[in-house]
């Protein structure tokens, strides 16, 4: 949500190209033509069970019946970092706020492929101190995160950022500030 002055700067918005929700951004412009493109991503997770009122389930219903016949936690993924490749290489800076739904301390594929050469992002946050320090994001998981910020290596210098706590936000995750 972009309010008062940052909100004329807003050049663009849109959300996935399925129309699944599955991420959502903002385009602002800036002075001397400078574009940062802010996502917010949610990544679905395997299920425990088949209950067919679960994120995955809706979206595996969706792919099928469009001929895809994949797990939509690869669909997702795959689609996602060829977007921020593709918004990258037109000369645009990436901030992705994302719930990954994988162990952030044991780069999963998802992280692998945001900090890999496929996207070239950085986490800012972990980046100032010890990244097995980092709390858990999701107040049913005590030991590790699930949520981060991802942004262009370009955007890495940040004087602040972290996560509050569980509470203090909207939501059963902690909110991520940068």
């Amino acid at each position: 949500m972009a309010v008062n002055e940052i909100a004329a700067r807003v050049h663009a918005s849109g959300a996935d190209e399925r129309g699944l929700g599955r991420w959502t951004w903002l385009l602002f412009e800036g002075h001397n033509n400078h574009r940062t493109r802010i996502i917010s991503a949610y990544v679905p997770c395997k299920p425990a069970s088949k209950n067919d009122a679960t994120v995955y389930q809706q979206q595996l219903r969706y792919l099928t019946s469009q001929g895809i016949n994949k797990c939509p936690r690869k669909v997702m993924i795959e689609e996602l970092t060829d977007q921020i490749q593709a918004w990258s290489r037109k000369g645009e800076n990436i901030v992705l706020f994302v719930d990954c739904n994988e162990n952030l301390h044991k780069q999963g594929q998802l992280q692998r492929l945001l900090v890999g050469d496929k996207c070239n992002l950085v986490d800012p946050i972990r980046l100032q101190f010890d990244p097995k320090k980092a709390p858990p994001t999701y107040h049913r998981n005590k030991t590790y995160p699930i949520d981060s910020v991802f942004v262009s290596k370009r955007l890495r210098h940040i004087s602040k950022g972290g996560w509050l706590r569980f509470g203090e936000g909207i939501g059963d995750h902690r909110d991520i500030y940068i």
